[in-house]
């Protein structure tokens, strides 16, 4: 006979395998596959270039490199009725991996928005990550024929700024995985943007390079990555189906700097998370972009800013978020109505 369960000590352990049984049920009912019709990476952009502090720990000799080229992994999801292609940008000391895996495990924005039919194309800005950096400058001054002071200018991202306990990327008490946090950390790397060496001129290029190659597509930049976005749908809009800024650097900025020259034919989705902080207004200047958006009706301008909606707690780090999955959903929810819609028609 089996004797009822009375005691403390046994009370927790069924509830503790009945929570384990609930999240391999709700594993087991995420765990879907999906059938690509390709996958793989490569490089765009850049140029062949003679530097004269090549060689490794010899002597520096000249040399060629392949200077200011991008990299480029994608996903093209098998379907019959192809969605829009999607490239994704990171923010200043980010790599693709800010829209891979999160922190705690979860599927990040790159395979959510393939499960739902978008190709899509994941990008390391240039001399970021995985893609190129020159040595010249770094030799040269180590070797003694340059000056210190010619080195460059290296933007890094810490604990203390990016996880601050107030401000940051407001990933304290918000919906980013905290828990993940050192998981978070180690993805961020030295950003050379700010550099002589780099900057938007290169990481224009070579986007231009890129949606030349796989045709127009809907551009989504985070952070920084609006500083190179910007300049090429003004350059180049011709080349997006759509913009969508996630808390991106410069946002109604450039709109307003560019006046008639920004391209009114262009779906633009603005998109702010929530201050976490009582009493804080909105991040990344938002307001301004509504009274923006308000003042240029012929622009194809969308202000969604998240707590408008009653989504509340969302970071900087969005696509991390324990909702990253509702905020994609979101943005292909409006990336259907002005990108898809109008394909179909």
């Amino acid at each position: 006979m089996t004797r009822r369960c009375q005691s403390r000590l046994c009370l927790l352990i069924l509830s503790t395998v009945a929570v384990a049984i609930a999240l391999a049920v709700d594993m087991e009912a995420k765990d879907e596959s999906i059938t690509l019709k390709a996958m793989g990476s490569f490089y765009v952009g850049g140029q062949r270039t003679l530097i004269q502090h090549s060689g490794s720990g010899a002597a520096a000799r000249p040399g060629h490199i392949w200077d200011g080229g991008m990299y480029v992994r994608y996903m093209i999801p098998s379907s019959n009725r192809p969605k829009a292609a999607v490239v994704m940008w990171s923010g200043g000391c980010h790599t693709g991996k800010s829209f891979e895996t999160t922190p705690d495990g979860r599927e990040g924005w790159d395979m959510i928005f393939v499960r739902a039919g978008h190709p899509v194309y994941v990008v390391d800005a240039t001399y970021r990550g995985r893609s190129p950096v020159s040595q010249e400058t770094l030799i040269a001054a180590r070797s003694g024929d340059a000056a210190p002071d010619t080195l460059p200018n290296l933007l890094t991202c810490d604990e203390e700024q990016a996880a601050a306990v107030r401000g940051g990327f407001r990933l304290r008490n918000s919906n980013f995985p905290i828990e993940a946090l050192d998981q978070y950390l180690a993805q961020l790397v030295p950003d050379w943007f700010f550099s002589v060496q780099n900057g938007p001129v290169p990481n224009s290029r070579a986007l231009i390079a890129l949606l030349e190659k796989i045709g127009p597509a809907v551009v989504l930049a985070h952070s920084q990555g609006g500083l190179s976005v910007y300049p090429t749908l003004i350059a180049r809009p011709d080349l997006f189906t759509a913009y969508v800024a996630v808390e991106a650097l410069g946002s109604c900025t450039a709109i307003t700097e560019a006046g008639p020259r920004f391209p009114g034919g262009v779906p633009v989705l603005v998109m702010s998370g929530d201050p976490i902080e009582a009493n804080t207004p909105p991040p990344f200047g938002i307001d301004g972009c509504k009274v923006v958006a308000s003042r240029n009706p012929n622009l194809k301008l969308t202000i969604d800013y998240l707590p408008d909606a009653g989504i509340r707690g969302n970071s900087h780090m969005m696509m991390l978020d324990s909702n990253n999955k509702q905020i994609a959903d979101r943005i292909m929810s409006w990336v259907d109505r002005n990108v898809n819609a109008r394909k179909s028609r």
